[in-house]
């Protein structure tokens, strides 16, 4: 007789399952499921892989058993998000009139999200679960990625939601302290160990009671220098923002909360385009806006949209080739964003009404063929961090 684990009661039963597991040759994937059937039949238990992964590090924390390579390697899920030592995760900020001023014709604005973003969308879908808090968000993903086997030690934050710059200054300080006091006390409460507190339970507690049951918040200042020397590192914060708000005050602030690599989106080149679009700046915003985070040693990664109203393959072959070749534009991460007709945007009124007609609906090849002219001679020291955004179909 077999069963599966659903109670506490049963914890003991796996922890003691990974303890005669690890006793066994897991030096192959053959030899893993050959052990793991010889401990089944004796255990008669069957735990997932999530209760195994936890199990054992809360084993090897307690110092009850040595890490195991073997067994890492094998529960490691997705290996890819922490090939480099760092993991990425993704906070949203919260939705509301102050999430961005401008009216963007490509841009959906769906109620009760912020602009720009779907709530379908995965780290929208989980902000909104969170209710937005930033300390909940950070727990909810870095958890998963801790029960899928990731070390948890080094992360890079990756802000999106809106325009960043124009939120409430007292805002953006406090979710940035948050940022920071959620990667402090990670370990220190054990959300990655502690099987007891998971997802579910996050989603119960309020911040009120989250306060009592770990410290206190201290400020954005002291919170950045405790995560110096913090089990979990945040080594990497990144702000979305619009070329025509960067200037050098608005640089010394995000400085000042600890960010380190800008997002802006520069969109097109064309200047016409970006007016038919209603974008509210310029090519020239942007290239002075590149130069100005440049000069200021922040990482800078600039979006790009083909596929926009009014242009053609041949205007957005001319615009990859003018960012490739144009000094000022010379960024160290792209994202290229094909344009798409989304719900909650005036282009999709455009496009229901037939006065708008993307070409890749016409051709597809044409935009396949833009994309491999243009990866073809990204130079070798810009990251493509996404080539097509991921929306769902439904919203």
């Amino acid at each position: 007789y077999q069963h599966r684990v659903k109670a506490d009661t049963d914890w003991p039963k796996v922890e003691g399952f990974v303890k005669d597991l690890l006793d066994y040759d897991l030096s192959t994937e053959q030899s893993y499921k050959a052990s793991y059937r010889a401990v089944l039949r004796k255990a008669k238990l069957v735990p997932s892989k999530a209760q195994l992964q936890a199990a054992y590090t809360t084993l090897v924390t307690r110092g009850d058993v040595q890490q195991n390579e073997h067994f890492e390697r094998i529960f490691l899920k997705k290996s890819i998000r922490s090939n480099s030592g760092v993991v990425v995760i993704t906070i949203v900020t919260a939705p509301g009139p102050f999430s961005c001023p401008n009216d963007c014709y490509y841009c959906p604005n769906e109620p009760g999200q912020p602009r720009s973003y779907l709530s379908t969308e995965p780290a929208v879908a989980r902000a909104n679960q969170n209710k937005f808090d930033p300390v909940l968000q950070f727990w909810d993903r870095a958890t998963t990625l801790a029960r899928q086997g990731h070390t948890v030690d080094k992360v890079e934050i990756i802000v999106l939601g809106g325009t960043w710059s124009f939120y409430p200054h007292e805002y953006q300080e406090q979710f940035c302290r948050d940022l920071f006091y959620a990667a402090n006390i990670f370990n220190e409460a054990a959300i990655a160990k502690n099987r007891k507190l998971d997802v579910s339970s996050l989603e119960a507690h309020s911040m009120a009671s989250l306060n009592s049951l770990y410290r206190s918040k201290l400020s954005l200042e002291e919170e950045q220098v405790r995560n110096e020397v913090s089990d979990c590192k945040i080594i990497g914060l990144t702000l979305e923002t619009r070329p025509d708000y960067v200037n050098p005050t608005e640089l010394r602030r995000l400085r000042t909360l600890g960010c380190t690599r800008v997002q802006i989106g520069v969109q097109h080149t064309d200047n016409q385009i970006l007016k038919t679009i209603n974008r509210g700046h310029t090519v020239e915003d942007s290239m002075k806006a590149v130069k100005l985070l440049k000069e200021s040693c922040f990482k800078v990664d600039i979006h790009l949209m083909p596929d926009l109203p009014t242009s053609n393959p041949e205007k957005d072959r001319e615009m990859f080739k003018f960012v490739l070749e144009t000094p000022y534009l010379q960024a160290d991460h792209w994202k290229i964003y094909p344009c798409e007709v989304t719900p909650f945007s005036t282009i999709e009124k455009w496009y229901s009404e037939g006065s708008y007609m993307p070409y890749t609906e016409k051709d597809p090849k044409l935009l396949v063929d833009l994309l491999v002219w243009t990866k073809a001679r990204v130079h070798p020291w810009i990251r493509l961090n996404r080539v097509i955004r991921d929306i769902p179909e439904v919203s």
